[in-house]
């Protein structure tokens, strides 16, 4: 089931010094990305290679796939109460299947314009350079997160009032501020990573069940907040799978 995002107009970059000023400038912001996201997406999802390797995988579960989403919800909830225990797992899981897509999505159509490889050959090596290269991966990018989300909102003042022009000086001090944070953050990894996990796990139960077994915005009383049941139930999962994982940190540091 593909779920309909709302979409943000991506801003257009004519060259690499456009992309950077409006990193600068912090007009590259959450929306956007998430756009971005969901137009690569999209546009994977209608790549010939991905849909004969997806066809090929339904057709595995078909014999159970009545069963798949309660087996997903289980899952996630093992994310959400285990997460942190599981981080070296996830990672490598993550990576491998990022690596996969994306060296199928774009590898593949630079090496077909030299030697005929099959979508799946190239999809594998990127897959596993991607995974063994998973924790200098995920270190990078858990830091550029934490950076640039954080001088997102301190450049735009938490979108409280609109932003003023650009000027090095606030540049400078956002990006003091984007350090700091970055310090803690790094800091705190274990805990950010328990909440993190627990709140991801809550939110995968909370769109599996909406898409596989009952869409509960359907519901009268939240026709006009269809989110807000989403993060409800995300949320009621994540408090205390987080409180789980913290008081049983010891047994896994």
């Amino acid at each position: 089931m593909i779920i309909l995002l709302e979409r943000e107009v991506i801003p257009v970059f004519a060259n690499f010094a456009d992309f950077f000023n409006a990193v600068k400038e912090a007009r590259f912001g959450f929306g956007s990305f998430w756009q971005w996201v969901t137009e690569l997406y999209y546009s994977i999802t209608e790549n010939a290679d991905i849909a004969k390797i997806w066809s090929g995988i339904m057709r595995f579960i078909a014999p159970f796939y009545g069963a798949v989403p309660y087996i997903l919800i289980v899952l996630s909830l093992v994310v959400a109460f285990f997460g942190r225990k599981m981080m070296p797992v996830l990672k490598f899981a993550f990576f491998f299947l990022i690596g996969f897509v994306l060296g199928v999505y774009y590898i593949t159509p630079w090496i077909a314009n030299v030697v005929a490889v099959p979508g799946w050959v190239c999809g594998l090596v990127i897959a596993v350079v991607a995974a063994v290269l998973y924790r200098f991966l995920y270190i990078a990018g858990y830091s550029v997160a934490c950076i640039y989300s954080v001088y997102i909102l301190c450049y735009s003042g938490f979108y409280i009032k609109q932003p003023t022009a650009y000027t090095t000086g606030k540049a400078l001090v956002c990006l003091a501020v984007a350090a700091i944070a970055l310090i803690l953050a790094i800091l705190l990894q274990k805990y950010l990573e328990m909440f993190g996990t627990a709140l991801l796990g809550g939110y995968f139960v909370a769109i599996i069940f909406r898409a596989f077994i009952f869409d509960y915005r359907t519901l009268g009383f939240l026709a006009n907040a269809p989110k807000v049941a989403t993060f409800a139930i995300s949320f009621l999962i994540a408090v205390p799978a987080a409180v789980f994982q913290y008081r049983t940190r010891r047994k896994y540091k």
